[in-house]
């Protein structure tokens, strides 16, 4: 009979001899375990004790000796890092509508797109309640209950969309918890889109799910301007822009056009996301209608000095009709 050792974990199993006979390994004590640094083959001894069968009980106690070849560890994914939690300033405990098992899958991530924005705020915001609720996504700023932040995504690997929702809803939740209010331009809301496609790129992937495919996706869905002139595009649309409702569909597709424009800009200098806690907030009572112009100018006279460049430049994408 010849035995050949394997690492069983030290669980019974039943195994066959060369001779077609069985045997059980029962017990296995570690003798001598040494490993390399370089994790070549690492040697181990070890004692085992086999029964064979059919028989009365018979044990032959074995001490084997033999040499294994170490595979690679399997690369797990990212967890949520020191840097992570300290850019979101701590975790919200409040994530509910969902199954507990759910909601724990749902921390860590939204934890990590929130610090894809927040690590440029100075200062950076606190994490928003978030809540399931099917006449989402929205951001709730103003009683009953309080501010929060509402998806519709069902429970699944639907990781795509839960961060493209909560992208562009925590980037309402950096205005809102700033200068609280009820209404958004249809500025705001383009740039929200925006930073939802951002978060989406910088994160990538998670849990073999590409994010980064699923934002390429949206992207494919904007109709741009054939002569890749958005100011001139945008001249005779601004005006339905600024009177409809922002959460129509046919804003929602003229915004995404506009957020499809600005990406560039904040993807190649993302400090730039400092100055959206600086929008202009919209009124109380109505949709937020002032013109373009009127906008971008209380906009740029609220931010600080060293983050004008970004308002300048939107401006300019925004207003200059040259080719």
């Amino acid at each position: 009979m010849s035995v050949v050792g394997r690492r069983d974990g030290g669980r019974e199993r039943t195994t066959r001899t060369s001779s077609g006979g069985r045997f059980g390994i029962r017990r296995r004590r570690a003798l001598r375990c040494t490993k390399r640094a370089d994790r070549g083959p690492r040697e181990h001894q070890c004692e085992i004790e086999v029964v064979l069968f059919p028989g009365d009980g018979f044990t032959i106690p074995i001490t084997y000796a033999g040499v294994e070849r170490m595979s690679r560890p399997k690369q797990r994914r990212r967890p949520p890092s020191r840097a992570d939690l300290r850019r979101s300033r701590g975790a919200s405990a409040d994530i509910r509508g969902w199954s507990d098992s759910f909601c724990k899958e749902l921390r860590p991530l939204l934890i990590r797109a929130s610090g894809e924005l927040n690590q440029y705020l100075d200062p950076p915001v606190r994490l928003p309640p978030v809540w399931f609720d099917s006449g989402g996504p929205r951001t709730v700023t103003c009683p009953p209950g309080p501010p929060r932040v509402l998806l519709n995504v069902t429970e699944g690997r639907y990781w795509g969309q839960v961060v493209y929702q909560y992208g562009h809803e925590f980037c309402h939740w950096i205005v809102n918890s700033v200068q609280p209010r009820k209404h958004a331009h249809w500025l705001e809301e383009s740039l929200c889109e925006t930073a939802a496609l951002f978060v989406l790129r910088r994160i990538n992937q998670w849990r073999s799910v590409s994010l980064r495919k699923y934002a390429e996706g949206r992207l494919a869905q904007v109709r741009q301007p054939a002569d890749g002139n958005l100011a001139r595009w945008l001249s005779t649309r601004e005006g339905t822009l600024r009177t409809s409702d922002p959460g129509s569909d046919e804003s929602r597709t003229q915004q995404a056009v506009v957020g499809s424009f600005l990406l560039p800009l904040f993807e190649e200098a993302p400090v730039s996301w400092r100055a959206i806690s600086h929008l202009p907030v919209g009124e109380v009572s109505a949709l937020d209608s002032r013109p373009l112009p009127e906008y971008l100018e209380t906009w740029y006279n609220q931010v600080n000095e060293r983050d004008r460049a970004v308002v300048a430049q939107v401006d300019r994408l925004l207003r200059d009709h040259r080719p």
